[in-house]
């Protein structure tokens, strides 16, 4: 009865002691030499492919919304052409209506 017990009882500490230690995640250490060199842990091919992406489409935004700021920057001068043109035009019927105005009541 003695022995039985025994094995039960570590049988059971066992089993828990396997199941603590099934949810403990591993932990991935850089790799230090014997001699004191340190020798950082090597990309994965995954991990390489992932790293190119993250990098292109970095890259990628930076070129979008530079082009995206220089159409910005074009439609704000052809806008700002506009403008400028429309008020020279009306400057220009202005100082036209004046200068009837000034030419008709110099003939009275």
């Amino acid at each position: 009865m003695n022995k039985t017990f025994i094995f039960i009882v570590t049988l059971f500490f066992s089993a828990n002691l396997l199941a603590a230690s099934n949810n403990v995640q591993r932990v991935n250490n850089d790799i230090i030499g014997i001699d004191g060199q340190y020798a950082a842990r090597t990309m994965s091919p995954s991990e390489r492919r992932k790293a190119f992406r993250e990098k292109l489409e970095k890259r990628t935004e930076a070129m979008l919304r530079k082009k995206i700021e220089q159409v910005r920057v074009q439609h704000e001068l052809e806008l700002m052409k506009k403008i400028q043109q429309t008020f020279t035009d009306n400057m220009n019927a202005m100082d036209q209506a004046f200068a009837e105005d000034d030419d008709s009541s110099s003939n009275l």
